[in-house]
């Protein structure tokens, strides 16, 4: 009978919970090395704007804009570098090993939501003061709220609305994740 059982050893490496944690860790770290073809990718078409229409404006709005893209990229790939090891450092538990992934993968998901949401208000801001305000909202959800505005309150309003709803948004994910970890906490404490 053990001669046809083949999958036994796979299904037992993944039910000791070591196969989950390098999955997930090499899965962001190949997520964090296509984040730079992304951003090599991002930059090419922000440097195609300067085709055709290449005013002093636009040059100045897209050189800020490459700055904080770049500060963006360099987050959000330490944010994927960083908990990739947290996930594969993680202790191996005999009960929950997904679990505590599933955690960290939630609060994750707000760390980068949170700066992307912080970083692109603060682009949008510089691109209404330098752009006038025309064309500028991308078409990201949730920024749609700052479309419309023009000038200095109109820049001002995406560079601290940004950071605000990135923040908020940060701190629902994290609420989510403690949840899911309390609940982890209380099946571990009902056992016993």
């Amino acid at each position: 009978m053990d001669k046809i059982l083949l999958l036994r050893p796979f299904i037992k490496m993944i039910s000791e919970g070591k196969f989950f944690a390098l999955f997930f860790s090499w899965v962001l770290r190949i997520q964090a090395a296509l984040m730079v073809l992304g951003f090599l990718y991002g930059s090419f078409q922000m440097w195609s704007m300067m085709r055709g229409s290449a005013t002093f404006g636009l040059f100045i709005g897209l050189v800020i804009g490459q700055l904080l893209f770049a500060v963006l990229a360099f987050v959000l790939i330490n944010i994927l570098l960083v908990r990739a090891d947290d996930i594969n450092n993680l202790p191996l538990s005999t009960d929950y090993f997904v679990m505590p992934i599933i955690v960290i993968f939630v609060k994750m998901t707000g760390e980068i939501i949170g700066v992307f949401y912080a970083i692109m208000g603060i682009i949008l801001g510089f691109g209404i003061w330098i752009m006038g305000g025309s064309g500028v909202v991308p078409s990201i959800p949730g920024m749609g709220m700052f479309a419309g505005n023009s000038g200095f309150l109109g820049g001002l309003i995406p560079i601290v609305g940004g950071p605000v709803v990135g923040f908020l948004l940060l701190s629902l994910f994290y609420f989510i994740g403690e949840q899911i970890g309390a609940l982890v906490d209380i099946a571990r404490n009902t056992k016993r």
